[in-house]
């Protein structure tokens, strides 16, 4: 991998990040009380098996957590990834896809008050030739009884994004993070409702939305062994895969939905997911203005220290993603906190979707390998 500039660099990003997650509100400095002892959980142990997350809120909640005081916990996390992949497009033609690795650096530190507030700060860093860095999450949250607040820069609560591979699923489309205002009641200790508000970025084409909704709703067993969620947001066009592309606004909005589920086992993890738009985008060519997505994987534990997994998924009308897609992983556990995970995928794509840069040839189906080393802190 070529560098630019020195990787003193890339530890100066590592710095920063535990200088920003490090700046504590002055409410917290006067907490002086020592938080209370929370009562023994009820629920029964879930086994930990050999993967570091199965979400991308896992992930950005991943990292060991270390309590710097009684109310600061530091986490972190430091992922190196490489991805290639092969195209094969008609008359045999091919092309290949082999971008640089990527190195990536996150930092979470989770501020507590007492029993009703809290406040969490993530710092993610990227290198791959260049460095970029964000504060992808900044929001402060407040319990009160059956209730909960959250208010900041955070991932609205549409979809989970289910995977057990490196490579994300094509439904990740719908992923969206605004600032925004969560408001969620626990109906019971199984069923938990939420509402949210968020600021809108993408108007409608001679008016201001001012804000963008949506709504959740979710029951988890008591021993969370089995989760079933529906979803619904009031504009994709919000989301951070911007599938309007170019246009700055729209002529009306989509909606969306999303529904997942996991059933777990002792040995055995199954996760269905689904996200669709409602209706279609005004600025999108026919063949692809409404788009849908859907992700099945199963996933085997083999003791605490190896998991190997499947998955199949479908997309439509969704760009550059293939038709079809299945997939092989597996991950192990080298080192205590330090874990290695390998993909293979094959996508079949629609015939006459997607071709090559001189429209000549039309991409019939890819092969994607991809390696991660995950470090937890």
């Amino acid at each position: 991998m070529r560098t630019d500039r020195s990787i003193f660099d890339f530890f100066v990003y590592v710095g920063r990040a535990f200088a920003s997650v490090a700046t504590i509100p002055a409410l917290v400095l006067a907490q002086e009380e020592p938080m209370e002892e929370p009562e023994a959980e009820t629920k029964e142990p879930v086994v930990q098996h050999a993967r570091i997350y199965r979400s991308p809120e896992e992930r950005r909640e991943a990292g060991l957590g270390r309590e710097i005081t009684d109310w600061l916990k530091l986490s972190g996390l430091v992922e190196l990834e490489k991805e290639y992949a092969k195209n094969k497009f008609s008359d045999s033609f091919e092309m290949t896809d082999n971008p640089d690795t990527i190195v990536t650096l996150q930092v979470a530190s989770i501020i507590t008050v007492g029993e009703w507030l809290e406040s969490e700060i993530i710092f993610e860093a990227e290198y791959d030739r260049k460095y970029r860095s964000k504060m992808d999450e900044v929001m402060v949250g407040v319990d009160i009884e059956d209730w909960g607040f959250k208010f900041g820069k955070q991932y609205i609560p549409f979809g989970e994004y289910y995977s057990h591979l490196v490579i994300g699923p094509s439904l990740e489309f719908g992923e969206t993070r605004r600032t925004s205002l969560i408001v969620d009641y626990g109906l019971n200790d199984n069923v938990e409702l939420a509402a949210y508000f968020f600021e809108s970025e993408v108007d409608q084409i001679g008016k201001d939305n001012g804000l963008d909704w949506g709504f959740m709703a979710e029951y988890v067993s008591d021993n969370e062994s089995i989760r079933v969620a529906a979803s619904y947001v009031s504009d994709l066009a919000e989301a951070d895969e911007s599938l309007i592309g170019d246009y700055a606004s729209f002529e009306r909005r989509v909606p969306g939905w999303n529904a997942y589920a996991l059933i777990g086992m002792n040995t055995f993890e199954v996760t269905a997911e689904i996200v669709q738009a409602t209706r279609r985008f005004a600025e999108l060519d026919p063949d692809r203005d409404k788009p849908t997505a859907y992700n099945v994987e199963l996933a085997y534990f083999i003791g605490q220290n190896m998991q190997v997994a499947g998955r199949i998924e479908h997309s439509s009308e969704l760009d550059e993603q293939p038709e079809w897609q299945y997939g092989l992983g597996a991950t192990m556990v080298l080192a205590k906190h330090v874990t290695l995970s390998v993909d293979y995928l094959y996508g079949d794509f629609k015939d006459g979707f997607i071709f090559d840069d001189e429209e000549e040839f039309e991409l019939d189906h890819r092969h994607m390998v991809a390696a991660q080393l995950a470090i937890e802190f």
